[in-house]
């Protein structure tokens, strides 16, 4: 991801960013497309993260039955019916469903949910993204959660605005949230790949 934000610096803001941040009308209308962009990769990185540590737990359980965080969290925050516990042994088939069975439906539920139902990187998108694998909201840096939803929300503004609505965005200023983001997201990387093992 670090590398495609990388080349989206070079192809879309200016060479030369400017502390007096004049620029011309082509150059804010390239920082809209700089944003617009780099939201995608976000985005789509952040949902390639957490389907990998769903699948991989669920990968590595089938091999090993070692509990894990986020299967657990996976069944925490399934919000489907998987049927109760079972009465006897006799009818354990009949009403319920077996924990490889549950774990499957809660996985594939979140699976399906990322990859069709997200669409974005406000707060309340990447909560229902991360919890679900087992990231604990004291995990989560505010303020780096308060950026992204800033960014996501102007996101949203460069697209669904007229342009003669929006504020022309400071390339300056994009390129530095861009950064912190960037910063931020490492710690949410490494503890999603903790959670795949």
């Amino acid at each position: 991801m670090e590398s495609r934000l990388s080349e989206l610096r070079r192809y879309m803001l200016p060479a030369k960013l400017d502390p007096t941040r004049s620029y011309t009308p082509r150059e804010y209308d390239r920082t809209r497309g700089y944003r617009l962009l780099v939201h995608a990769e976000l985005e789509a990185c952040l949902e390639d993260l957490v389907i990998g540590v769903a699948n991989q737990a669920f990968k590595s359980w089938t091999l090993d039955r070692r509990p894990r965080q986020c299967l657990i969290a996976l069944l925490a925050y399934y919000e489907g019916n998987l049927g109760a516990v079972p009465d006897e042994i006799s009818n354990a088939g009949s009403s319920t469903k077996p924990l490889r069975t549950r774990l499957k439906v809660a996985r594939d539920n979140y699976v399906t949910w990322v990859r069709m139902n997200n669409n974005g990187i406000r707060e309340s998108n990447i909560l229902r993204l991360v919890l679900p694998v087992g990231v604990l909201e004291s995990d989560l840096d505010a303020g780096w959660l308060q950026t992204m939803d800033a960014f996501g929300s102007a996101r949203g503004d460069t697209a669904h605005q007229a342009l003669r609505t929006q504020q022309p965005p400071d390339p300056t200023a994009e390129y530095q949230t861009v950064q912190d983001i960037v910063a931020g997201f490492r710690k949410v990387d490494a503890k999603l790949s903790a959670l795949a093992k």
